[in-house]
């Protein structure tokens, strides 16, 4: 139970510092049946034909030539217009170039996100190690991240001291209150720094350098690039 929630633990440190590099975007742009013969099927995949405002999907697999629509597994080809616009998918990551024009970047409040895994990170990890040399049972929960200390806090007994602590010029409870303090100073420091990871998380996508009317939309997927020709 300890060591796998101490491995959970350090999991989470890592991802909190990895994640701002990471992910791709969705971009979906329309072309012209010429144009889109030309667009590197690697990278953009047909997905459908837009005929007098019309959207005919296309099977997977369906690849653009000049002036028709190869199907996958020798099936009948489809003849294109002149006037058709194909709409064609892919994932792009940050940097990378959208064919026809312009490229996807995509920018965060990193200086927000590495604080708060920092924060965080430096109120969890040495929680965690008093957590698991402690002689008390209950402490060991201590190495479950953002909630141990609150748990903790909740299931500490109260302490009691005997009448005669009374004549003894020290408080009986010091000990059990600098450890109260210490769970509530943790709890919050990680909290913090959850919260401030969280706020720096989110991410601005957007294409820049095209004259293509490229935009970024919400998708169910997320965000997505689209434009037409």
């Amino acid at each position: 139970m300890k060591s796998g929630s101490f491995a959970f633990g350090v999991a989470l440190v890592i991802a909190l510092s990895s994640t701002a590099c990471s992910g791709t975007t969705r971009v979906t742009r329309i072309y012209s049946p010429a144009e889109a013969a030309l667009v590197d099927q690697q990278k953009l995949r047909a997905t459908a034909i837009v005929r007098d405002g019309t959207r005919m999907p296309l099977p997977a697999g369906a690849r653009v030539a000049p002036n028709r629509i190869v199907t996958p597994g020798g099936g009948e080809a489809i003849a294109l217009r002149a006037n058709d616009g194909i709409e064609m998918q892919g994932e792009l990551g940050s940097g990378e170039r959208v064919p026809g024009g312009g490229r996807v970047e995509s920018t965060r409040s990193t200086t927000v996100l590495l604080t708060g895994a920092m924060i965080f990170s430096l109120a969890w990890l040495p929680t965690a190690y008093v957590g698991l040399g402690s002689q008390r049972a209950s402490d060991r929960v201590l190495v479950v991240p953002l909630l141990g200390p609150w748990i903790d806090l909740a299931s500490r007994p109260a302490c009691v001291p005997p009448d005669y602590a009374k004549l003894l010029p020290v408080d009986w409870c010091i000990e059990e209150s600098a450890s109260r303090a210490a769970l509530v100073a943790s709890g919050g420091i990680q909290l913090l720094g959850g919260v401030l990871f969280a706020l720096g998380l989110p991410s601005h996508v957007e294409v820049v350098g095209s004259d293509r009317g490229v935009a970024i939309v919400p998708t169910p997927r997320g965000l997505a690039a689209v434009g037409s020709f």
